[in-house]
């Protein structure tokens, strides 16, 4: 037994989070994928074969039928698994996450890890499910417990957001999932029409096939408003920001944030230039150094620039991005005319860069693990010609402070890790294979993912 109340010495976190490891879940569009990172090798400085060090265990999950985690190549040939066509993770409970299948079925679910000893053992737990009877739900988001009435949280219920569409038209629609059950809260239309929606272009001028392209759809760090962007709209980019708002009579719903005379957004007029298309988005913590009641929102568009705006919260409901602390990061040397794909928010810089906050917390390092949050003070932006670039607050600004240029590969998904915050995890769909890359010291390790993903 340890007494927390007492410090915990650097050896002691260090050889936890050596013993530790964390999963990897990723969805590829079609199929929910896991991996292990192991920490040995970026921990003590012991890389000794770069090919595999790093990643281990892959697997296929099924997470709507058996909740089993199958080796690959392991799969029966007569089983078959539902495709699954978008996920979402709770931000706050980070082993609960929500899916939808191409039979338009929704799952809500608990992550209960992997055994490499234990194959047969149950990955998942079904939480609830519902089947909202739309054409096609093209993105899901968790809404936080801070902003659910109580006759929900009270009674351990989830709330859900659901971008959806029917006969042309994209919707909104909020639900609440219980044990065993579901309710609609509010159902909002999104003033685009799918028949004037024109999928973002790709670098080489080539579009793909599905109808929508929608880049984000996420809750702000302040878990008050909900972001939907991505694709075009008449040459311009489409950018739509919601308030989750609970009145009187404990009703949630959402409320489209605009002016209400000119009709705007607070940040469309950032956003006017003809053929300008948003390719991602990163919602960081507040800075310490500004201090007030705003949102941090950064921007990355199909031109290669990057965007930072500080939304304001202002008095009866009402939202504005301060123009002296919002715009263009002036110091980017991202390659103009070529999108930027990714921007990830991480832990920290260093492999233990977490440890001091554990030792002032007095938590057991896996309940920290859990609840750490972003750093507000360092993000990573990735173009799509492989140039990442690493981002540091400083009192006159954010600065770029290294860069590395990748092999350009179609990476469609990127993450720090929790457990070694120096450590980047990138999925590159088209080599099939994971790849963790050690900020700290330039360096690549790759696991093949074959026929799995």
């Amino acid at each position: 037994d340890m007494d927390m109340r007492k410090p915990i010495g650097d050896t002691t976190l260090k050889m936890w989070q050596r013993d530790s490891t964390e999963n990897i879940l990723y969805h590829d569009g079609k199929d929910v994928v896991c991996a292990r990172l192991d920490p040995k090798a970026f921990v003590l400085g012991e890389l000794t074969d770069p090919r595999t060090a790093g990643l281990d265990d892959v697997r296929l999950v099924d997470v709507h039928m058996s909740g089993q985690a199958f080796p690959l190549n392991s799969l029966p040939r007569d089983y078959e698994m539902p495709a699954i066509t978008c996920m979402c993770q709770d931000r706050a409970n980070r082993r609960d996450f929500a899916t939808c299948d191409d039979n338009k079925m929704v799952s809500v679910w608990r992550w209960l890890g992997t055994d490499a000893a234990e194959p047969q053992k149950f990955a998942t737990k079904v939480v609830s499910g519902c089947l909202p009877g739309f054409d096609e739900i093209h993105a899901m988001c968790f809404l936080s417990e801070d902003v659910l009435p109580r006759r929900i949280t009270d009674k351990s219920g989830k709330g859900l957001a659901m971008l959806l569409s029917q006969n042309g038209q994209l919707t909104i629609m909020v639900c609440t999932m219980y044990q065993g059950s579901h309710h609609i809260e509010c159902i909002v239309a999104v003033d685009v029409p799918l028949d004037d929606v024109v999928p973002i272009a790709q670098s080489d001028g080539s579009r793909p096939a599905q109808d929508v392209e929608i880049c984000f759809f996420t809750t702000t760090h302040s878990e008050r408003l909900l972001t939907l962007g991505g694709g075009v709209v008449g040459g311009h980019a489409i950018f739509r920001l919601f308030e989750v708002q609970v009145d009187a009579q404990e009703n949630l719903r959402l409320v489209l944030v605009e002016d209400p005379e000119t009709k705007e957004q607070p940040i469309e007029c950032f956003l006017g230039t003809p053929g300008l298309c948003i390719t991602s988005l990163l919602n960081l913590p507040k800075p310490n150094l500004i201090p007030g009641e705003y949102d941090w929102l950064i921007f990355g568009d199909n031109k290669g620039t990057l965007y930072g705006f500080k939304l304001n919260h202002l008095d009866g409901g009402r939202y504005e991005a301060e123009d002296r602390a919002s715009g263009r990061f002036r110091r980017s040397t991202h390659t103009e005319g070529v999108a930027i794909k990714h921007l990830v928010g991480c832990y920290g810089e260093e492999h233990n860069s977490h440890h001091k906050e554990v030792q002032k917390s007095c938590l057991p390092y896996s309940v920290f693990m859990n609840k750490v949050a972003l750093s507000n003070k360092t993000f990573y932006s990735l173009g799509e010609d492989g140039i990442l670039l690493t981002w540091n607050l400083h009192s006159d600004g954010w600065r770029c402070s290294s860069n590395s240029h990748f092999q350009r590969e179609d990476v469609v998904s990127t993450h720090c890790s929790r457990l070694v915050p120096n450590i980047l995890v990138r999925y590159d769909k088209a080599s099939g294979s994971f790849q963790c890359h050690d900020t700290a010291k330039n360096r690549q390790a790759r696991n093949s993912v074959a026929g799995g993903a």
